[in-house]
């Protein structure tokens, strides 16, 4: 099937993002194009013709009627349209005389800030190794990852980029509220959490954590939950409070134990490096990637031992298996391979487990 060629033009970068997103559906029917001005795209056009161009009006340099008028004389087959916020009558009618269509921009308060753009090098790709979401859906085990300040920033992302941002990654200044951090939020980078193609199961699994208190009050969480606070929270040195944190988690925790569900729950409480902190006692030698230093874990639950200390050397993959050997889940194949033996008395050592995350 041969794709339609479409050539968007517009010196704002941001507004190129926005259309790219909002028509990303249409990219196996449409070959797109986008350029930031008028020149730009004269020369794609003695590249290849397209069969429509799309061009705003005002733009340093060529403007958009004097782009179109070029477009018309050079290539009469194709399709011009203006698509503006700049709608005085007089321009508009200038504009018209070398253009088959007029199209008003949309409010700036619209979806077009809703994706990252996929073509720009800092975005990440859609990732697609399975997960533990993966295998938890696989058994039908109901889950879902809870985020502080979700919503607040799905609400932030919407907005314009040139506005400064009062959810994600802010404020600048230390210990703000709430900083929430786009990198913490792992299900977020996966093509299953797709907000344009799987919007159910994006909403089904990643919540804010509002309703995690709703959840907990009326005995409705999941069989797997797992919680991420929010940037101010996480106690992270150079930036967090330890001890707003730790009232955090203390008053969730209070929370959980007065829930419906609390005869039946483990509730673990882990860091990833514990803020950089140094420890004292040497991690045992393993290879590049671990073991690391020592991180805290806590187990709260009707099911563990009251005020003991366990000893015993574990890594943050003890937490995926006791929900592996719970729900009977397949390990997923990352810890399988980390944790094959020896293929041959040549093969290189057996890696060490790390308790780093």
């Amino acid at each position: 099937m041969n794709r339609r060629r479409i050539l968007f033009v517009d010196d704002e970068q941001n507004v190129l993002s926005g259309l790219r997103n909002l028509l990303r559906k249409q990219r196996d029917h449409w070959e797109m194009l986008f350029v930031t001005s008028g020149a730009a795209a004269l020369a794609e056009m003695e590249k290849a013709p397209v069969d429509v161009i799309v061009s705003d009006m005002r733009m340093p340099g060529m403007d958009g009627g004097t782009l179109l008028g070029h477009v018309k004389e050079r290539h009469p087959s194709t399709v011009r349209i203006v698509l503006s916020g700049y709608a005085e009558r007089e321009a508009v009618s200038r504009v018209m005389s070398v253009a088959h269509q007029f199209l008003s921009k949309p409010a700036e308060a619209d979806a077009s800030f809703a994706y990252a753009d996929p073509g720009s090098a800092t975005t990440l790709p859609p990732q697609t190794a399975d997960t533990i979401g993966d295998a938890l859906d696989a058994k039908g085990v109901r889950w879902i990852w809870y985020a502080g300040s979700w919503n607040a920033a799905l609400a932030d992302g919407r907005r314009s980029p040139s506005k400064m941002r009062e959810a994600i990654y802010a404020p600048v200044t230390p210990g703000g509220d709430p900083d929430f951090q786009p990198h913490h939020q792992p299900f977020n980078y996966y093509a299953a959490f797709d907000p344009a193609t799987h919007a159910e199961h994006r909403a089904a699994h990643l919540h804010d954590y509002s309703e995690l208190l709703a959840d907990i009050s009326t005995g409705r969480l999941p069989a797997v939950t797992f919680y991420k606070p929010q940037g101010n929270l996480n106690q992270h040195a150079g930036y967090a409070s330890v001890a707003e944190g730790d009232a955090h988690i203390a008053e969730l925790v209070a929370r959980l134990r007065a829930s419906p569900q609390w005869d039946h729950m483990v509730i673990v409480i882990t860091y990833d490096e514990f803020g950089g902190a140094w420890d004292h006692v040497a991690p045992p030698k393993g290879d590049l990637l671990g073991p690391g230093s020592r991180i805290p874990a806590l187990i709260v639950s009707p099911f563990s031992k009251t005020a003991s200390v366990d000893h015993t050397q574990y890594d943050t993959a003890s937490i995926q298996r006791l929900i592996n050997r719970r729900f009977g889940l397949t390990p997923l194949a990352g810890l399988t391979a980390r944790d094959a033996p020896p293929h041959s008395a040549g093969s290189r050592r057996r890696r060490r487990p790390s308790r780093r995350g």
